[in-house]
C-alpha cells in the first residue's frame, strides 16, 4: 500500500475569508493537528475527503489522490497528521505530514 509523506491541501483559496483568516492565524504555531472527513455525498466528487485544520475546514486531499487515500485512511485509523501552514501572497498555503504509529 501506498504511504503518504506530504500532502498539498487543495481549495483553501475557496474557503470563506473568515476561515482563511482563521487557518492563517494559525501560522505562528506552525503545525496542527488535523482531522479527515469523507465527504461521499459531495456534489463534486463522491471521493472528496475534507480536511480540517485546528477544528477549521481548510480545503480537501487533491481528487486525484482521494481514492487511495481513503484506503490508506481506513487501513490507518490510528495516523498522526499535522499540518505545515505558510503564508504566501496573503493567502494560506496548507500541506499535511503523514505519519503511523
Amino acid at each position: 500500500m501506498k504511504t503518504f509523506d506530504k500532502i498539498p491541501v487543495v481549495g483553501t483559496k475557496f474557503r470563506s475569508k473568515v476561515e482563511q483568516e482563521a487557518i492563517a492565524a494559525l501560522v505562528p504555531s506552525e503545525f496542527n493537528a488535523v482531522q479527515f472527513k469523507p465527504e461521499p455525498e459531495n456534489k463534486y466528487d463522491k471521493n472528496a475527503i475534507a480536511v480540517f485544520v485546528g477544528g477549521i475546514h481548510a480545503g480537501y486531499v487533491p481528487a486525484a489522490m482521494c481514492i487511495e487515500f481513503g484506503e490508506f485512511l481506513a487501513a490507518h485509523p490510528d495516523l498522526i497528521a499535522t499540518a505545515e501552514i505558510t503564508v504566501r501572497d496573503g493567502d494560506p498555503v496548507v500541506s499535511v505530514d503523514i505519519s503511523t504509529p
